[in-house]
């Protein structure tokens, strides 16, 4: 891990040096920003106030709302994929600015409320700006304590952007940029396309047909010192596996410690069914990569199962069992 944080000072440094000698994408002035937040706040509070509660129909149940939660999750390891371990063909002022963007979003870990999902309806004119002479996707302020808003009615109508992951870690990544100060769409755009190139890259899904439903499990892998990402959803139930499966990485050298894990190989058991239970497995193979006391990294072959427990009557997800071996 030592390793890691040496290679990290080492870009920064390399990329402040550079876009000192480049054009570099400024940020909205100081004063101009609390003018325009100001304005959005009390053209938004209430809409916070009344469709922020995931009780809300569309407000966090959905596809769309989960795929877009999925994205926001990946955020951080995406961008350390990118700055740190590959070049993703981003300019040094583009990696300049992904770093101000993961500051941004660290400074909201603990905010809960990460989206507010609307109706055109809901918020005439919210989603236009005289820019952009169509309703925008998603909108947001110039503050890292703005939620962003998410407009249904455009994803609902293009859901092979809705369903896409990476288009929305696209959309997450635009608007964790106007957050940070940075107004330019384009730019941001350009950006987050970027992004989107190493995430879909490095991400694999996989499913497998339940009578009427598809459980699907989604994989975003990562370099060997990061966070693989793993979900799995059934019937608008989204849960993520990336802690379950850290809780049970042990490395076979009594001195070395895991500190992360790629999955391939994905493939299903032939189903079984007991009453009225549905039981996938899906099997993996695993690279555990530890790490020894001196920053050295191993990795250590090992396969991965993981066990679903359906509900065929409910068609609730019941329970996931874990085992590495």
């Amino acid at each position: 891990m030592r390793n890691l944080l040496a290679l990290t000072f080492c870009f920064v440094g390399t990329i402040t040096w550079a876009a000192n000698t480049s054009y570099f994408l400024r940020k909205m002035p100081v004063a101009q920003r609390a003018e325009l937040n100001d304005i959005f706040s009390k053209r938004t509070s209430k809409l916070i106030a009344a469709y922020s509660s995931g009780d809300i129909v569309g407000n966090g149940g959905g596809l769309i709302e989960q795929n877009l939660s999925f994205a926001y999750s990946s955020v951080l390891s995406v961008i350390d994929t990118c700055v740190i371990y590959m070049d993703c063909k981003l300019t040094p002022n583009e990696k300049l600015v992904l770093l101000d963007i993961r500051a941004t979003y660290f400074s909201k870990l603990d905010n809960e409320l990460h989206f507010v999902f609307l109706r055109e309806k809901d918020a005439p004119g919210l989603f236009h700006d005289d820019l952009d002479p169509g309703a925008r996707v998603a909108k947001t302020g110039f503050s890292k304590d703005f939620p962003i808003f998410i407009n249904l009615d455009q994803l609902e109508t293009n859901l092979d952007l809705a369903y896409d992951l990476g288009s929305m870690l696209g959309i997450v990544i635009h608007e964790l940029g106007h957050q940070t100060g940075y107004p330019s769409h384009s730019k941001l755009d350009a950006i987050a396309a970027k992004l989107r190139v190493s995430f879909n890259y490095k991400m694999r899904n996989t499913e497998i047909k339940l009578d009427d439903n598809f459980l699907t499990v989604n994989i975003y892998n990562k370099d060997e010192a990061l966070r693989t990402q793993v979900s799995y959803y059934y019937n608008n139930q989204l849960r993520f596996l990336s802690y379950p499966i850290e809780k049970e990485l042990k490395c076979e050298h009594p001195n070395r410690d895991a500190i992360g894990y790629s999955l391939s190989n994905q493939h299903w058991d032939r189903l079984v069914k007991a009453k009225d239970l549905l039981r996938p497995r899906l099997n993996m193979w695993i690279d555990i990569h530890c790490e020894d006391s001196d920053g050295v990294i191993f990795t250590e072959e090992r396969d991965l199962k993981i066990d679903f427990l359906i509900n065929k009557n409910t068609k609730k997800l019941i329970d996931h069992k874990i085992t590495i071996e």
